[in-house]
């Protein structure tokens, strides 16, 4: 598909049939009920959002198979580790306070990996933090993109709003790591705008 082809009506049908699969973050397992009301989201089930923006997007980006797919996969999900210890941070608040917890929790959760495969994951962690790679940098523009198919409905409006989230805080955290890859910035910029229009971004005074 060229990026002509790539419209917002198709962006926006395809955000749909995306969403579907999204649906399996809230099955639960062991009959067991999830019982907040909101639309709550662990670390873990941001990671399968990732894993099938992946499959979504590498034909568009890398029609060729020039990136090293699996490891692409495997970055996803050893990216966020470090959270076992410190949570999840907004991104639009993150600063350097929490940037050295995370990196003063990674060698604790590298630890407890089992001696077979540390370095491994200690290598795929070291690439996407320094984001010198294709797909580390492939990863780190899902990432950041993932979340704007989880708030694209009414659950999302109330978590944006809650946490104060606006439309700039959004897209500043995003627009330097998409520009490498045309379809997935294309995509993104568009969803943030149906975002934007149909306020789903919190507003100062509101």
């Amino acid at each position: 598909m060229s990026l002509e082809e790539f419209t917002k009506k198709h962006i926006l049908e395809d955000v749909k049939k995306l969403q579907y699969f999204f649906k399996l973050k809230s099955v639960t397992r062991y009959n067991t009920p999830r019982e907040m009301e909101d639309d709550t989201e662990s670390v873990a089930e941001h990671l399968y959002g990732m894993q099938l923006l992946a499959q979504y997007f590498l034909p568009l980006e890398d029609p060729e198979n020039l990136l090293n797919q699996s490891k692409i996969y495997q970055i996803i999900t050893v990216h966020d580790f470090d959270e076992i210890e410190t949570g999840d941070y907004l991104s639009y608040i993150k600063d350097e306070t929490h940037k050295m917890e995370s990196q003063a929790a990674l060698p604790k959760v590298l630890e407890q990996l089992p001696e077979h495969i540390k370095a491994t994951v200690t290598s795929l962690i070291d690439e996407y933090e320094l984001q010198e790679t294709p797909e580390a940098r492939f990863v780190k523009a899902i990432d950041k993109i993932e979340p704007l198919l989880q708030v694209y409905n009414e659950k999302g409006r109330v978590i944006c709003h809650r946490n104060k989230c606006t439309a700039d805080d959004s897209l500043r955290i995003k627009s330097k790591y998409i520009e490498h890859f045309p379809y997935i910035k294309k995509f993104a910029l568009t969803l943030h705008q149906v975002l934007t229009d149909g306020g789903y971004y919190w507003k100062e005074g509101e």
